[in-house]
């Protein structure tokens, strides 16, 4: 694909019940998923840990092109568990350390194709997934763990294609 397609904004075609995704649910879940993105020396990447009873997991690592941004790559790594868990079909709860994520998936107001794609698949998925804010560098171990192979995964790892921001 063109490195350099970019990702432009249409809210025309979605549904009104799609464009605010609220996921702070609290319910008994299958397993414990925390999502981190990360940009160093221009390479981007995100890594998804999931924890079943407090083992992990095969962790799941992306590259994405240079011209994506960390805000994509967090989203994207949130994206992937809502499919995961839709895929499984289990319950999951997602712990993020941006806040611009949640904020954007809770927004009406809406400036990239890719949120609202994101979107779509947290609605299809709203009854396994519950998203929550954890501070970042504040000790916990699982968040730490998904910030170094986000920051790996940045240099090294399968490679995922997902749109250009408009704002290089």
């Amino acid at each position: 694909m063109d490195p350099l397609k970019f990702d432009l904004y249409n809210i025309k075609g979605i549904p009104s019940n799609e464009k605010i995704v609220i996921l702070e649910k609290d319910f008994a879940c299958d397993y414990v998923v925390y999502t981190d993105g990360s940009k160093i020396d221009g390479n981007v990447g995100f890594s998804v840990c999931i924890f079943e009873r407090n083992s992990l997991l095969p962790v799941h690592c992306y590259k994405l092109n240079i011209f994506n941004s960390v805000f994509q790559a967090e989203l994207a790594a949130i994206d992937f568990a809502a499919g995961w868990a839709l895929d499984k079909n289990v319950k999951i709860k997602i712990f993020t350390d941006t806040k611009s994520s949640i904020v954007s998936l809770r927004s009406a107001n809406i400036t990239s194709n890719f949120v609202p794609s994101v979107k779509e698949h947290l609605y299809k998925a709203k009854d396994l997934v519950s998203l929550t804010w954890v501070k970042a560098h504040a000790g916990n171990q699982s968040n730490k763990l998904a910030d170094r192979l986000a920051k790996i995964a940045s240099f090294c790892a399968t490679e995922m294609y997902i749109p250009s921001p408009i704002r290089l």
